[in-house]
């Protein structure tokens, strides 16, 4: 089935969106882009994955909300336990 030209368009600028908060994602010295998944739909970002601190998940919100052509973020990362030490 082929897309109407509008369609294409939004794909692409979703594609564009997404590429953009992942780049940023990954350039952060504080963000896990390694552990984080962006999907973009008409300019609404879901990210998904873990996040190693709650200051680390809202980083990540922060960093999609303010990249250009972002309309809203979904944040469902979910924050990693603390890993117990014993001594």
């Amino acid at each position: 089935m082929m897309k109407s030209p509008d369609e294409s368009m939004l794909l692409n600028c979703d594609a564009r969106v997404t590429a953009r908060v992942r780049s940023r994602l990954m350039w952060s010295a504080y963000a896990d882009s390694k552990s984080t998944d962006v999907i973009t739909q008409l300019g609404k970002v879901t990210l998904t994955g873990t996040a190693d601190t709650a200051a680390f998940r809202q980083l990540a919100s922060w960093i999609a909300r303010s990249t250009d052509g972002v309309i809203a973020v979904d944040n469902q990362l979910i924050v990693k336990p603390p890993i117990a030490v014993v001594l």
